[in-house]
């Protein structure tokens, strides 16, 4: 059992030390720093790195520093994936991409939506450190497959948009006149997809989730849906 923790490194260590220092470190894991050309203030970088798990956690972890091809943007996610998909077995995959380059940044995201690890964790801190958010890739992947739903279940979403909050699944099914079975199925598919958030299973009670404001207008046609 181990867990994965994918840096984005930059010619700043002060990121990859945050994330360690948030996550720890237990025997066994594995550090990935990935960054761009591996010019002297990464490698002074990744050093500072080095000598902050010798000293608080010698021996426990693998670190490893791994430099992207940026000037082919594909070939640079595809590398990404590659170091992912080394780590799949991973109990835990932690990608910070707080640091770094842009073109490194935006690769290993594009990877990450290619892939959608299980049990993945995306963080990203401001450049003032002041504001730490995590992201579902699932459901930012939402965003891109929205069009494949069914007709049925983007009326739904529209509905949940257009509520300021909570909707039984008996008012849903009242709305569309059909079974409270067949829109139980609808809504398990628009949660596994990360559409929608299950605020009670008994009785069934859903809302929308925020990307949906992504996804709709935010306008006086509040309820179309981007296309």
């Amino acid at each position: 059992m181990y867990r994965a923790l994918i840096i984005n490194l930059g010619f700043d260590e002060k990121f990859a030390i945050r994330a360690l220092t948030r996550h720890g470190i237990s025997k066994g894991d594995r550090v990935i720093l990935l960054t761009g050309p591996r010019v002297e203030r990464v490698e002074k970088a990744a050093s500072y790195v080095r000598v902050f798990l010798d000293k608080y956690h010698s021996g426990e972890a693998h670190l490893e520093l791994v430099s992207l091809p940026i000037g082919d943007f594909y070939d640079a996610v595809s590398e990404a994936m590659k170091i992912i998909e080394k780590v799949l077995d991973a109990d835990e995959i932690i990608v910070n991409l707080s640091g770094g380059m842009r073109i490194t940044t935006l690769a290993i995201f594009t990877a990450l939506l290619f892939m959608n690890p299980e049990n993945l964790v995306l963080e990203l801190e401001s450049e003032d450190t002041s504001t730490y958010l995590t992201l579902d890739v699932k459901v930012l992947r939402s965003i891109l497959t929205i069009k494949e739903l069914s007709e049925e279940k983007k009326d739904i979403l529209k509905v949940l948009m257009e509520c300021d909050g909570s909707i039984t699944v008996h008012e849903l099914s009242s709305m569309f006149n059909r079974d409270e079975s067949t829109i139980r199925k609808h809504l398990r598919e628009l949660k596994d997809k990360g559409y929608i958030i299950i605020k009670k299973r008994k009785p069934l009670i859903v809302e929308k989730h925020p990307v949906l404001k992504i996804i709709f207008k935010e306008d006086k046609e509040r309820g179309h849906l981007r296309e």
